[in-house]
């Protein structure tokens, strides 16, 4: 699971002693939760903005904050959160919106879309709470519908050791640590699941370390639904609706026999759904129900085109 910075909560009005505060305490919530929930929390933080970058208030930021005598423990695990940050641009969709209060899109948008949870900094109430309420309001004539993304700001509750034990056991993690070693027992791993040699290449040279977790989490789910499976009857409403969509009639009709078919084991098949797990344009899996309780996966990474969007990489 990732976690991306909530730009949102970065504006406070308060003096510089309470964002020097404000700072410390949002980077051992970062240190706390990918030290004790290594494995199933991503060490790699997700943010629009450099660390190094963000000001609190006008005149006190990280850059103000590192240079002043600190806890040396502190400074060390900030460094290593800034070694590890993954900075990815917003880019605002043109079907919908995500706002809470004022508030609009930005890295709100981004964990909506990829089911990220929040890490903010403990300047207002509106940031204090273990999940945050969002309307997501569509462009279009649809009514505007209520939603919850997962937040983190201060000391741990209940309520958020029961969401992070949710995540994929830090045993199945620890038996396939790397890309590699998955490719070499992906049967093992996920039973219902088969896998296009398109999808085997990209895992072998494509997928990087540090949003593999993210992909194993949505692997499991896929897998796990496919136990479920009746009759040969795939039911996305197990997922959160954000994280997955049926391809469009209008792609298929314009995409169908370039992307969106292939072949497996002497069939063709052509791409019914993608699951996203990334913000960055790797991070889709796309893959089609069979009669067999079954789901072959095709790719795992780049995003193939759409009538929205025909210029993707793939």
């Amino acid at each position: 699971m990732f976690l991306i910075v909530n730009d949102k909560s970065i504006n406070f009005k308060g003096n510089n002693e309470d964002s020097r505060i404000i700072i410390e305490r949002f980077i051992k919530i970062f240190a706390h939760l990918t030290s004790e929930y290594k494995g199933k929390i991503s060490s790699s933080l997700i943010s629009t903005i450099s660390l190094n970058d963000i000001m609190l208030n006008e005149n006190y930021g990280f850059k103000v904050w590192r240079n002043q005598q600190v806890d040396r423990d502190l400074k060390s695990k900030f460094l290593s959160m800034c070694d590890r940050e993954n900075i990815i641009s917003v880019a605002s969709r043109d079907d919908l919106e995500i706002r809470i209060d004022n508030y609009r899109d930005g890295a709100l948008l981004i964990a909506y879309q990829n089911d990220y949870a929040l890490l903010s900094f403990d300047s207002s109430d509106t940031w204090r709470k273990s999940f945050l309420e969002i309307t997501v309001d569509f462009i279009d004539d649809r009514p505007s519908q209520n939603d919850a993304l997962k937040n983190f700001y201060g000391p741990l509750k209940p309520e958020d050791s029961d969401w992070i034990d949710s995540l994929p056991s830090d045993d199945f993690i620890k038996n396939y640590p790397t890309p590699a070693i998955l490719l070499k027992n992906l049967q093992l791993a996920f039973p219902n699941l088969l896998f296009h040699t398109k999808a085997q290449k990209q895992l072998a040279e494509e997928v990087q370390q540090s949003w593999y977790s993210a992909l194993l989490s949505r692997l499991l789910q896929l897998n796990e639904v496919c136990e479920k499976m009746s009759d040969g009857h795939f039911d996305k409403s197990y997922f959160a609706p954000r994280t997955i969509s049926r391809e469009s009639t209008e792609t298929l009709d314009r995409y169908r026999d370039t992307h969106y078919s292939f072949i497996y084991d002497g069939k063709q098949y052509y791409i019914k759904y993608h699951l996203r797990y990334t913000g960055n344009v790797p991070g889709r899996i796309y893959f089609v129900p069979t009669d067999e309780a079954k789901c072959i996966i095709y790719s795992l990474t780049s995003k193939l085109p759409t009538v929205s969007e025909p210029k993707s990489l793939a």
